[in-house]
């Protein structure tokens, strides 16, 4: 990522421009067809304001945000022109034509979700395999990157081997995420802390020998032998040196115009309609709970890897109810 100077210490925002969505998939946190809308001259206001805080990294999303394709558009030219340097679009590719695909190359990357694999296509997505190929070879074809992520969960681990070559097969990049329980329902299916493990060794393995894979989450340097050397290094350094982004460099808007830490802690931190985004940014009471980890109770908080990992605290907000407690899925309790 391009780093500019002077930044506020907010890197990445993420606005969900529209909350309408094509697909209706069983894990995702926007909860189904909405139709909730961001105003335009609010989307443009915002992204006005983060680049007044030097922004690295804006990421448009939805809902599925081609479903308003041409103020997307704008909104991503728009970015451009004032200088952010790294603008991202994350869709589910099946409205994806030669003409958006075109331009599309307005975007450093487009970022499209993984379900299982034509031969085994999952549960939590209609099968849509045919147009998720179509719109990579659209994009292909533009030389725009694609990143496929990955949700991990009790239904697909065993297929990670498969999903990983086929998205190397498509010639794009393949990243992870864990499954976060936003409806209770979906709590059957987050991983163990057995399970995280023993994925996220192999994932670490295969990433060794291909720089295509990616795996960045807070656990990693668990089952990483060269980033546990450089924990160790640091290990007396004060303040946050890694984990979880939320809150800390990074913020997401809802179509409403709350701002959230992330999409899975929904706990609006304020409103960009009524406060400005630095305010909001600086002065927001959940974020600076986030940013002072000497606060967080249970395990996390007595953990001695706590300024480099923190857990996840969404994870911590479905199981305890509050945003600062543990992270019951630490595969540091795997031995």
């Amino acid at each position: 990522m391009k780093y500019r100077e002077n930044n506020s210490g907010l890197q990445i925002l993420e606005i969900e421009v529209t909350r309408r969505c094509n697909l209706n998939c069983k894990h995702c946190y926007v909860g189904g067809n909405q139709n909730d809308k961001l105003e335009k001259n609010i989307v443009k206001d915002v992204i006005n304001q983060a680049n007044d805080m030097k922004i690295n990294r804006l990421v448009i999303t939805g809902g599925e945000p081609l479903i308003i394709a041409d103020d997307v558009f704008e909104y991503a030219n728009y970015a451009k022109k004032l200088g952010i340097p790294d603008i991202a679009l994350l869709t589910n590719g099946t409205l994806v034509d030669t003409e958006i695909a075109k331009k599309c190359k307005v975007f450093s990357g487009i970022q499209m979700s993984l379900e299982g694999t034509p031969k085994n296509k999952g549960e939590l997505r209609i099968d849509y395999f045919e147009k998720l190929e179509q719109a990579i070879n659209l994009f292909h074809q533009e030389e725009i990157p694609i990143t496929l992520y990955i949700t991990l969960h009790k239904n697909n681990i065993s297929i990670v081997p498969n999903m990983i070559e086929y998205a190397l097969a498509q010639k794009c990049k393949v990243a992870f995420n864990c499954l976060i329980p936003t409806d209770s329902k979906l709590k059957q299916l987050v991983l163990s802390p057995y399970e995280l493990k023993k994925v996220f060794t192999y994932i670490v393995d295969k990433a060794r020998l291909n720089e295509n894979i990616r795996l960045s989450h807070h656990f990693r340097f668990l089952v990483d032998n060269d980033r546990m050397k450089d924990v160790i290094e640091h290990k007396n350094d004060e303040g946050i040196q890694g984990g979880c982004l939320a809150g800390i460099a990074a913020g997401y808007i809802t179509s409403k115009g709350d701002f959230y830490a992330c999409p899975f802690i929904q706990i609006s931190c304020g409103n960009i309609k009524k406060q400005k985004l630095s305010d909001l940014w600086e002065n927001s009471d959940i974020l600076n709970l986030l940013r002072n980890r000497k606060k967080f109770e249970g395990k996390c908080g007595k953990c001695p890897f706590m300024n480099f990992c923190g857990g996840c605290r969404a994870m911590s907000l479905y199981t305890y109810g509050q945003i600062n407690n543990s992270d019951d899925n630490c595969i540091l309790r795997v031995q």
